[in-house]
């Protein structure tokens, strides 16, 4: 739900990382630059430490973008009836072509699965 504080964080990083992006013509190194940038020297870099970033993006089979960010786990968030977790997907990176952003719940298995691909 757009309501959910983690949704909102990574609603918020979206616009960070989709800036960057066209500034930079990359994806960050870290998520570190984006969370200063949003939420100051000081605490930025705590806000978006316990977020799991994937640079390059994790191919999620089925899924039509590649996991970016992955939240940390929240008691009861599900999809479907299965433990899930927030994340940010990403559109594939073609050089020409918009970077689009998305916030969505992934299984954990999906995850899970994707990580212990060669």
């Amino acid at each position: 739900s757009v309501t959910d504080p983690v949704a909102v964080e990574l609603h918020e990083l979206c616009g960070a990382v989709l800036q960057y992006y066209a500034a930079t013509g990359s994806l960050p190194a870290t998520l570190a630059p984006l969370g200063r940038r949003l939420y100051g020297e000081k605490e930025g870099e705590k806000k978006v430490a316990p977020y799991r970033y994937f640079n390059p993006p994790l191919p999620l089979a089925g899924r039509p973008g590649s996991l970016l960010v992955l939240a940390p786990r929240e008691p009861g968030l599900t999809l479907r009836g299965k433990p899930a977790r927030w994340a940010i997907l990403i559109s594939p990176i073609k050089p020409g072509s918009p970077l689009t952003t998305q916030v969505v719940r992934v299984w954990e298995e999906e995850v899970r699965s994707a990580l212990q691909k060669p």
